[in-house]
């Protein structure tokens, strides 16, 4: 025995789905009903009864249009709708006198099918050349008394014509159309045509809804228009068909407007709302540093601030950013869908058009009209990176320093020690070969004092006599002692102004030397070295590339040393300073140089920086406080 088993859950799926479509298009179904019933009235012996109802549903679609519009004006900036709006007014009127004068009616006596053929011509063309200028003044200011003026005369001088006999001839009985009234209509083809062009380039002014119904009515205007031609008797197919595509493209009209206006009044609003709340809102996104991007389901950029159009270009592959692909190294998906349901930021680093460092985020818009969209956040980080960086270096530094203060005192008096026990065997020991020994014990112990002193130097704790120093002699004669231990390849040109510092001559002279001495090694093919002296206020020094804080706000007499060498890697300005740190080969430098270069500037409240582009330069910027007399 056979069993039905019914799938309940599918069938009410099946009953939700088609609840939702229907709920979807009913309107368009009511619609489509309407015209149906109206066009079976156009078989009624009275061929009024058509006409009247399509005409009398339209002029209160027209005129509902109007309302809205005039009593939403206020809120609405943009002069396409406020245009169109009040020659929805106008045009009402026209129709009404249209419909009026149908023959049959018996309204205005002794007019024949002409008049309301008159009429009609005029409200189409009065339509078609206000949309093409609403059209035309989008994003401009219109004076809204000018446009009821403007309106109103043209109005009254089309209506004038018609009833006075002035207006060409567009009906004649017997006959049909005239020339005129065919040639008119495809004249207002044209200028319909031509809004619909203009429409589709400034379609970023409207919502993509708006967009599409302005276009389905324009149109049928357009078909509309092209069935107006083709009639001969006003009770003929083509008029009846001329009439329903007039009908359909006043109800995509009232789509656009009212019927979006009053269910999503944002879609109609779109970008140039008056209101102070959404343009306060909009200044505040546009202000803030970080980026901020609205992208739709395709990744493509909706919106942007100026923030993020600055930082796109660093993390978007390739010369357009209207769509987004990739941040980086990272797919925009990963971005915007994180493994934890948190908000994460990928700290991205780029090297090129020039370093930067940021952080982006992203999620997607699960609620609400934008529903399927995302937003992407991007933090510029890279000053707050340095900052970071700086302070790290800056610890590390001062924990270094703290543990040679310590060490330092220690080990000098195992040197002394030491010394001491090496002299005693040279000057007692009978055996050349002990004596010998116990120099050379001597000699390293020396060294050891002098790293030692480096150390001691680096950690702040030399001692030293200051003296006011004038820079230029001192410097003069630094650079001749170095000089004569440089190769013929390598030149040393000087640019130096007096300027009195106060510090002690022999540390000044070892701070310069070991800056000419790592220069001349830089400089493996030979070059030039520049050393340059100037005043400046620490206002006027730039963000250092390296460990420094910025200065305090005081006259500083700037000491510059400048090669052109094979330069230093970005990564390993901020480790320069750092005891035993060196970039070079095993044996050739204790790493101590220009750690003792760092601690006698900072002894002497100065300050130190070095910008190097890797296989350009290196330059190194001391800033001494000025000593005024």
């Amino acid at each position: 025995m056979g069993c039905i088993i019914l799938n309940n859950d599918s069938t009410a799926n099946r009953r939700e789905e088609f609840q939702k479509y229907f709920r979807k298009y009913r309107e368009y179904v009511f619609i489509g009903f309407l015209i149906i019933a109206i066009y079976f009235t156009s078989f009624y012996d009275n061929f009024l009864l058509f006409h009247n109802i399509i005409e009398m549903i339209g002029i209160m679609m027209t005129f509902t249009i109007f309302i809205v519009f005039w009593n939403s004006r206020k809120a609405i900036d943009n002069q396409f709708f406020t245009l169109l709006g009040i020659s929805f007014l106008f045009m009402g009127v026209i129709d009404l006198l249209h419909t009026f004068a149908y023959k049959g009616m018996n309204i205005f006596i002794g007019y024949d099918a002409n008049l309301p053929t008159q009429l009609w011509i005029a409200g189409r063309a009065f339509q078609a050349i206000a949309l093409l200028l609403s059209v035309l003044f989008i994003g401009k200011k219109l004076n809204t008394s000018h446009v009821w003026v403007v309106l109103g005369i043209v109005t009254t001088v089309l209506l004038t014509l018609a009833f006075t006999g002035y207006f060409p001839d567009c009906y004649i009985e017997g006959s049909g159309l005239t020339t005129f009234k065919i040639v008119s209509e495809f004249v207002i083809c044209l200028i319909y045509a031509s809004g619909i062009v203009l429409l589709f380039f400034r379609r970023s002014s409207f919502g993509s809804n708006i967009f599409y119904f302005i276009c389905a009515a324009i149109s049928f205007s357009i078909l509309g228009e092209i069935f107006f031609s083709l009639y001969f008797d006003i009770t003929g197919t083509f008029n009846i068909l001329g009439h329903i595509a007039r009908f359909t493209s006043l109800y995509f009209f009232y789509r656009a407007t009212v019927h979006v206006g009053l269910k999503d009044p944002l879609e109609l609003l779109f970008q140039n709302l008056q209101s102070k709340h959404s343009r306060r809102l909009h200044s505040l996104i546009e202000n803030i540093p970080e980026g901020i991007v609205l992208l739709d389901e395709e990744y493509k950029v909706i919106i942007k601030n100026s923030a993020a159009a600055e930082f796109l270009p660093y993390l978007v592959k390739g010369k357009h950013t209207n769509k987004v692909r990739n941040i980086a190294e990272h797919s925009i998906e990963d971005v915007l869908n994180p493994p934890s349901s948190d908000l994460t930021f990928y700290e991205i680093h780029v090297d090129s058009p020039d370093a930067r460092v940021f952080h982006v985020g992203g999620a997607k818009i699960t609620q609400g009209a934008q529903k399927g969209d995302s937003i992407l956040v991007i933090h510029d980080i890279t000053t707050q990176n340095k900052i970071r960086e700086r302070v790290q270096t800056q610890e590390k530094l001062a924990s270094v320093g703290k543990l040679a203060r310590g060490i330092s005192h220690d080990f000098k008096n195992i040197i002394w020690t030491i010394s001491g026990a090496a002299e005693l065997i040279e000057s007692q020991s009978k055996n050349e070969g002990i004596r010998d020994l116990g120099n050379m014990i001597l000699e390293q112990a020396i060294k050891g004092n002098e790293l030692i002193s480096q150390i001691l130097d680096f950690s702040g704790q030399s001692k030293a006599q200051d003296e006011v120093l004038d820079l230029k002699p001192v410097i003069e004669e630094t650079v001749k002692l170095a000089k004569s231990s440089l190769p013929v390849n390598v030149s040393v040109n000087t640019t130096i102004k007096d300027f009195k510092i106060k510090i002690n001559k022999i540390q000044f002279q070892q701070i310069l030397l070991n800056l000419i001495v790592n220069s001349k090694d830089a400089l493996k093919q030979g070059g030039k070295i520049q050393i340059l002296t100037q005043l400046v206020h620490s206002s006027k020094v730039k963000d250092f590339e390296s460990m420094n804080v910025p200065l305090p706000d005081s006259n500083f007499v700037n000491i510059r040393v400048r090669d052109d060498g094979e330069g230093i890697d970005k990564k390993d300005l901020n480790k320069v300073f750092e005891p035993f740190y060196t970039t070079k080969p095993t044996g050739e430098g204790s790493g101590l140089g220009l750690s003792q270069v760092y601690g006698l500037i900072r002894q002497h409240n100065g300050y130190i920086n070095i910008n190097s582009t890797k296989g350009k330069f290196t330059q190194v910027d001391i800033f001494f406080p000025l000593h005024e007399n």
